[in-house]
C-alpha cells in the first residue's frame, strides 16, 4: 500500500514538471496546428521567426484535417494518462480506491469520459487551410475529420480563390466571379460554376459546429471562435479573408 502512494506521489510530481517546465522549459503547449500548405503556411514558416508559440506542422497540401486527425488520438491518449494519474490520486486520498475495478476502468480512459472540466483543460488541435485545400483537393479529408465526431477545430480562410498560387478561381470562388483562368471577358462572364457552399457540406455532417465569419467583423470571429473551441465535436470556423 505504501509503495503504491510513492509511485502516485512520484507520478503528480512529475506531471507538474512537464505543466510547468517539461523538456522545452516553457511547460505545456497551448494548443496545436496542423496547416495545409497555403497563404497561412507560407507567411507563417519562414524560419527562424515563426510566429507560432506552440507546435505547428505542415505536410501536404490536402492532408492536415488527416494529420489533425492522428495527433488528435495521441494527444488523448496522453491528456488521459495525466488524468487518471490525478484520478487516482484523488481516490487513494479519499480511500475509494479499489485496483481491481478502477485499474479495468482506468485501461479503457478515453476523452469522451473526460468531465467538461478535464476537456476544458486540453489544449486544442486547429486543422488551418484555405478554400483550395479544404473544398477541392482536401475535401475528402475534411469530410472524413467532420464524419469522425471528433472535437477537432478546422479554420477555413476563405479568400475564393487560391490565393497562393496567382489566384485561380476554387470551388470557393462565386459565380460570375472574376479570377485567374476564369476572367470575366466577351466570350466567358467570369466563373461559370456555382460555387460550393462549406458552411451547408458541414452541417449536413450533421455532428458539426458550424460558424461563417469575416474578420471585417471582430466581434462575430472570436465569439464564433470561443465557442467553436469549446464544443465536445468537430468544429468549421469558415473565415472570409484576404491572404495575409
Amino acid at each position: 500500500e505504501l509503495e503504491r502512494y510513492a509511485r502516485s506521489i512520484k507520478a503528480l510530481k512529475d506531471l507538474k514538471w512537464r505543466y510547468e517546465e517539461g523538456p522545452s522549459g516553457r511547460g505545456r503547449a497551448a494548443a496545436g496546428i496542423t496547416n495545409s500548405t497555403g497563404c497561412s503556411s507560407v507567411w507563417g514558416s519562414t524560419y527562424p521567426y515563426n510566429p507560432y508559440p506552440f507546435p505547428w506542422v505542415n505536410h501536404l497540401f490536402q492532408d492536415a484535417p488527416s494529420i489533425a486527425i492522428g495527433i488528435f488520438e495521441g494527444h488523448m491518449r496522453k491528456m488521459g494518462d495525466n488524468f487518471v494519474t490525478v484520478r487516482r490520486a484523488e481516490k487513494l486520498l479519499d480511500g475509494s480506491y479499489d485496483p481491481e475495478t478502477d485499474e479495468a476502468f482506468f485501461t479503457d480512459f478515453d476523452w469522451q469520459q473526460f468531465t467538461d472540466e478535464e476537456f476544458n483543460l486540453v489544449p486544442p488541435i486547429l486543422s488551418i487551410g484555405g478554400d483550395g485545400a479544404m473544398l477541392d483537393i482536401g475535401f475528402q479529408n475534411l469530410s472524413r475529420l467532420l464524419a469522425s465526431g471528433k472535437p477537432i477545430r478546422v479554420v477555413v480562410l476563405d479568400t475564393q480563390v487560391y490565393s497562393n498560387t496567382g489566384g485561380q478561381a476554387s470551388t470557393g470562388t462565386y459565380t460570375g466571379q472574376s479570377a485567374d483562368m476564369s476572367p470575366y471577358g466577351k466570350a466567358v462572364h467570369g466563373k461559370t460554376e456555382v460555387r460550393k457552399e462549406l458552411g451547408y457540406i458541414a452541417m449536413a455532417h450533421r455532428g458539426a459546429y458550424v460558424h461563417q465569419t469575416s474578420q471585417a467583423s471582430a466581434s462575430h470571429l472570436i465569439g464564433g471562435l470561443i465557442k467553436g473551441l469549446q464544443v465536445r465535436r468537430p468544429s468549421v470556423i469558415n473565415v472570409y479573408t484576404p491572404c495575409p
